[in-house]
């Protein structure tokens, strides 16, 4: 038997049973995945982003999954590189906006600085690789969020309370995660 692949012919033997019995030509789909660390995570971070309803975070994260993929087949294709660092701008400014999710935006601006540092193949696999961790704490946190995710309410939200007066607020929550949430208020600051 003789597989064709993009670096040459790779043959297998097999027993005299088995290939009697097989056709001459056989021609099978063999499903391969592409493991690039830094798009792996931005392709799970985008399947929990979308199941928040993040679907313009998810979006921009399946595009830098697919750019950061394509580069690293080819490390010195600008284009590709031009393609994962506007995706990462587009990420970054829908992070800047969430007061959660802004903190992991300062570790991806660093990756994505890296990248567009880059001169050589191997600075350009190195920025690849430093998109992991930043992309892998945005994974946690939005599974943080699909978990153990809440609504809050304030009604109202403005009241004027007179020295040793009480000013009534309702306080509701709801556990919009698929885990049981324990929560605890308190006036402290």
């Amino acid at each position: 038997m003789q597989f064709a692949t993009p670096k040459g012919n790779v043959q297998f033997e097999l027993p005299a049973l088995a290939a009697a019995a097989a056709p001459a030509t056989l021609t099978l789909p063999i499903p391969v995945h592409v493991r690039v660390d830094g798009a792996r995570q931005a392709a799970q971070a985008a399947e929990l982003a979308a199941r928040l309803g993040m679907l313009d975070l998810a979006n921009r994260l399946n595009n830098v999954s697919i750019a950061l993929t394509n580069l690293a087949q080819e490390l010195s294709n600008a284009v590709f590189k031009s393609q994962a660092l506007a995706s990462s701008d587009a990420i970054l400014a829908l992070l800047d906006v969430d007061a959660f999710l802004a903190d992991v935006g300062r570790d991806l601006a660093f990756a994505r600085d890296q990248l567009r540092d880059a001169n050589t193949n191997e600075q350009v696999r190195d920025a690849i690789v430093g998109y992991q961790f930043p992309l892998w704490d945005l994974q946690s946190m939005l599974d943080a969020v699909a978990r153990h995710g809440f609504t809050a309410v304030l009604d109202p939200n403005t009241a004027t309370a007179l020295p040793g007066a009480a000013a009534r607020y309702f306080v509701g929550l709801q556990n919009t995660g698929s885990e049981t949430t324990t929560s605890a208020l308190s006036d402290k600051t």
